[in-house]
């Protein structure tokens, strides 16, 4: 029975990561690590390079890359992915801190946490349609622009760190998501009138449609007042070391600009639950009523 479940584990492992004469040759006169083939590149065959390897050069023929498999290349510089390619494992490119650029291809429709921490990455681009989960591009210092030909989704990537982050555009704008001025709007059902707004953005004040019920604004240094809808339901924050004001035409809901912080009561409270000092907090949801 022991060797009947270790053959299925086999098999079940094949199936997951299928190998079809993977190859790796390293050139150490250029720093170069090419990889052809057919079938799916292994952490655990590529780990070697990690301390070596400045250029990764994957031919048309791999379909996959496993989870963590380029982790921690922090001298890494270029990657040139194949139209091949279908999958990106979770954190796959994580803390490659030298990497400069990268274009993701037509067949890969989702990445989880497979950039975070590459502070050098300046310039990423989708050849179609992407979906972004879980932290994805957090900590990409360098990048300063987003751009999707069309966004299927978000799911808790907001692009905390990103410091130089000052625009997002989405160019297909029949799908759930649309951008306007570099924020990020979202119309799907489970997040409708919903906004992103960029950590690097430099408006002084900014104003949103009445339409707008949630706003997401992630340690953005230059955003001083922001005028809301009396509708507002919820302000997701983390620090903005400026802001003055948050307010709608009928309420304030916040006021730092004078010696004594005026703020919302159910605000106040919510600073008291997280047991963060005021005004600012590390993270926090603010639901205003």
């Amino acid at each position: 029975m022991k060797n009947f479940l270790f053959v299925i584990f086999l098999l079940v492992s094949v199936n997951i990561y299928p190998q079809k004469e993977v190859k790796y040759i390293y050139s150490g006169r250029d720093s170069t690590l090419t990889i052809s083939g057919k079938g799916w590149i292994q952490s655990s065959d590529v780990n070697k390079y990690s301390k070596k390897c400045v250029r990764v050069i994957i031919k048309e023929g791999i379909e996959g890359i496993q989870f963590g498999s380029f982790l921690g290349f922090r001298f890494m510089k270029e990657i040139q992915l194949p139209n091949t390619l279908q999958y990106i494992g979770k954190v796959a490119f994580s803390n490659c801190s030298s990497l400069k650029s990268v274009k993701i291809p037509p067949k890969v429709k989702e990445l989880t946490e497979s950039f975070i921490g590459c502070d050098s990455l300046r310039q990423i681009s989708f050849s179609d349609s992407i979906y972004l989960d879980l932290s994805t591009l957090d900590k990409c210092g360098s990048l300063e622009k987003l751009s999707f030909n069309y966004l299927i989704g978000l799911s808790n990537c907001y692009f905390v760190g990103c410091k130089q982050m000052e625009y997002i555009e989405v160019k297909d704008s029949t799908g759930g998501y649309y951008s306007s001025d570099g924020v990020l709007y979202c119309r799907k059902l489970y997040c409708p009138n919903r906004v992103l707004y960029p950590p690097a953005k430099k408006d002084k004040c900014y104003v949103f449609s009445d339409t707008i019920k949630e706003i997401t604004i992630l340690q953005n240094p230059y955003i001083e007042e922001i005028h809301v809808s009396d509708d507002i339901r919820k302000i997701n924050l983390l620090p903005c070391e400026n802001l003055k004001l948050i307010k709608s035409n009928s309420k304030i809901y916040y006021d730092g600009r004078g010696d004594n912080l005026k703020m919302d009561s159910l605000v106040i409270q919510k600073y008291r639950e997280s047991g963060h000092p005021m005004p600012y907090v590390r993270e926090k949801q603010l639901h205003i009523r």
